[in-house]
């Protein structure tokens, strides 16, 4: 899914709810269970959406966000009770922009964990 005209027939894909609006759009891959799908990750006035090119959409109400790890300066793994979407983009702007919208939204209250973070508290307890 290298071509934009790819991406933006995700983007016409997705029907917005009565009253959503979408904020910004990125290019990204989801990981699951170790297996990447390329797609494109869009952040609306309500949810955090990843949908691929077979147009399997998974989305995460902002509100409903429990946790926001930052795996690395390219990767977030976002948790919900009931999903986890961990997404790789091209680069760290692409996922500081996506944190950076999310912390803006008053619904947002997750708890956030940085790598570093982690592994001190690891290192800690040992």
């Amino acid at each position: 899914m290298d071509c934009a005209t790819d991406l933006a027939r995700l983007r016409r894909s997705l029907t917005l709810f009565e009253g959503e609006s979408l904020l910004e759009g990125w290019a990204a891959e989801r990981v699951t269970s170790g297996v990447g799908r390329l797609g494109l990750v869009m952040l609306t006035s309500w949810r955090l959406i990843f949908i691929d090119d077979a147009e399997q959409l998974s989305a995460i109400p902002i509100g409903k966000i429990d946790e926001v790890v930052t795996v690395s300066a390219t990767r977030l793994a976002i948790r919900a009770w009931y999903d986890r979407m961990d997404l790789v983009f091209d680069g760290p702007a692409a996922a500081g922009a996506v944190l950076n919208l999310l912390r803006q939204d008053p619904k947002f209250a997750a708890r956030e964990v940085g790598r570093m973070c982690d592994l001190m508290m690891h290192c800690a307890s040992l």
